[in-house]
């Protein structure tokens, strides 16, 4: 039965091919009885939405031999060869890009790395030369280009302000990068993308109320509430690492004294040991550094434990969530530290809050976000979605 009346057949149309890839994109392959029964289609339908997205290269049919007896079954999956995305992330030193099938799914042997340019004009030209090269080795055409950044980004794709990369302050990649590409572009802001990402690819998939706190090479949050993502008025939404805990601290990049960022995460660690050694310690070569170098960061692991606790419990008392997920490695310095982190948070949190709040480290990488930004913006292109 169909869902919505024939009044409206191209609505209808649109909502069905959204409803198959996203069916593909839950299940992974499927066969045509699988996704007639599913969507709940007539098997006519059902054969004319897969010619439709075969013809627009979205899926790709193969055949898988019979356990027994019996002819090869056709099954369907999101195209993994016939057409690619690509995902870049825009970081403080270093970016990162891979190409990956509409599935998602890339190899992380594929991601390459590449020294954040000095101005806005060369990471243009890396991006787009980037995706017309894999495009050039690649059998398909790019279907679109997911691009990671920091910062807070508008409801138009304009960057507002990004105090770690001030390039990008006033600028449109969305824009910028449509007129060099061909192609779909999709600008996140990086926390949008790895809270996309852990829904998508991540532990949170049936999770409607979630935080991801990302204090790897600075810090920021994404909340899930209801199962839509806070924006905030504008898209600013989010910004943990700028909440001051500390009105006698460090200056931080924003302008402002004694931000969560300076004081907590990979950032603030690397940049006490850059001190200590007097040189540049990465956020990227945090834990390389202090491992062949035997240091002892014991002193400065606890304190980044102790301003982030305070911001975790705020997150927690603030949002009630049913998981926080945490992103970044400064916990892999001391394998007893992110349990210590979690009996801090319990301390300061509301017991009944924190009583319904797992608190876990994020498995994925940021490039997830990207990829998961592209994915999302295809998909919503090609129809609404409907809870069925």
């Amino acid at each position: 039965m169909e869902l919505i009346p024939d009044a409206v057949p191209s609505t209808l149309r649109k909502i069905n091919i959204r409803g198959t890839l996203e069916l593909l994109k839950l299940h992974g392959e499927c066969s045509r009885a699988d996704l007639t029964r599913m969507l709940g289609v007539s098997a006519p339908t059902m054969s004319k939405l897969l010619d439709k997205l075969l013809q627009d290269k979205f899926i790709e049919e193969f055949t898988v031999d019979p356990v027994g007896k019996g002819r090869p079954s056709k099954m369907y999956r999101l195209a993994e060869k016939s057409v690619f995305i690509a995902g870049v992330v825009i970081d403080i030193i270093e970016c990162r890009a891979v190409c990956a099938g509409l599935d998602g799914k890339f190899r992380p042997s594929g991601v390459i790395n590449f020294s954040t340019p000095g101005t806005y004009g060369e990471m243009l030209n890396l991006i787009a030369g980037y995706v017309k090269e894999s495009a050039a080795g690649h059998s398909g055409s790019c279907l679109g280009v997911g691009v990671s950044v920091p910062g807070l980004i508008n409801s138009h794709g304009h960057i507002e302000l990004s105090p770690n990369i001030p390039m990008l302050n006033g600028r449109n990649i969305h824009n910028d990068l449509r007129k060099m590409l061909d192609c779909k572009v999709c600008v996140v802001q990086e926390e949008y993308g790895m809270c996309m990402a852990e829904r998508q690819f991540g532990s949170s998939a049936s999770c409607p109320d979630f935080v991801l706190v990302d204090i790897s090479s600075g810090m920021g949050m994404g909340v899930f509430c209801g199962n839509r993502y806070v924006h905030g008025s504008h898209g600013f939404g989010g910004e943990l690492g700028h909440i001051t805990v500390k009105p006698d601290g460090p200056l931080c990049s924003c302008g402002n004294y004694g931000c969560l960022e300076m004081l907590a995460g990979d950032k603030a660690i690397a940049g006490k040991l850059s001190e200590k050694l007097g040189r540049e310690v990465k956020c990227r070569d945090l834990i390389r550094v202090v491992r062949e170098e035997g240091l002892d960061v014991s002193a400065e692991l606890e304190e980044a434990i102790y301003y982030l606790s305070i911001g975790i419990a705020n997150v927690i008392n603030l949002f009630n969530p049913s998981r926080v997920v945490i992103h970044g490695s400064m916990f892999d310095l001391d394998k007893e530290s992110f349990s210590r982190l979690k009996r801090t948070v319990k301390r300061r949190a509301l017991p009944p809050a924190f009583a319904t709040c797992a608190i876990q480290r994020s498995k994925l990488i940021k490039i997830h976000g990207a990829i998961a930004a592209i994915c999302a913006g295809i998909f919503e292109s090609t129809g609404p979605q409907i809870d069925r």
